[in-house]
């Protein structure tokens, strides 16, 4: 009993942590995305998203939909892409009617565009439309 409770804490502890850590560094830019896609295995619908990263260099970022409240955090990682100056733009890949955001550009030179891991779901739909190349869509966010 004494083990769990102490791991309690130790996560409890860990979450106020991560949750002080990432409203501090957090920066968010605004998108109108015109279709459901899929990030992090969730589909979310179309509609306005405040996309925000939690650092700098990789890690965390929080996907949020403006008209349903839906959010979802995913992991990332550096793109191999340069980074480049301008605005700040979503990456979706489409395979048939499925899109899947697969990287998240912020616009500042000296700061990598995130990748977003590719997912079973985008896997499969790879597989089924083999025949079709993936198309990739950018969108740029709204000033």
């Amino acid at each position: 009993m004494r083990l769990k409770a102490l791991f309690l804490v130790c996560v409890l502890g860990l979450c106020g942590i991560l949750t002080t850590s990432l409203g501090a560094q957090s920066t968010s830019a605004r998108f109108s995305v015109p279709f459901d896609f899929v990030v992090a295995g969730k589909t979310m619908p179309a509609g306005e998203y405040a996309v925000g990263d939690n650092l700098d260099h990789g890690g965390i970022v929080k996907i949020q939909s403006l008209n349903t409240r839906a959010t979802v955090f995913a992991v990332t990682r550096n793109a191999e892409t340069k980074a480049i100056n301008g605005p700040a733009t979503l990456v979706f890949h489409r395979y048939g009617g499925s899109y899947f955001l697969a990287q998240i550009v912020k616009g500042d030179a000296g700061i990598p565009a995130l990748a977003l891991p590719e997912t079973r779901a985008e896997r499969e739909a790879a597989k089924t439309a083999y025949l079709v190349p993936v198309e990739t869509l950018t969108l740029v966010a709204m000033r």
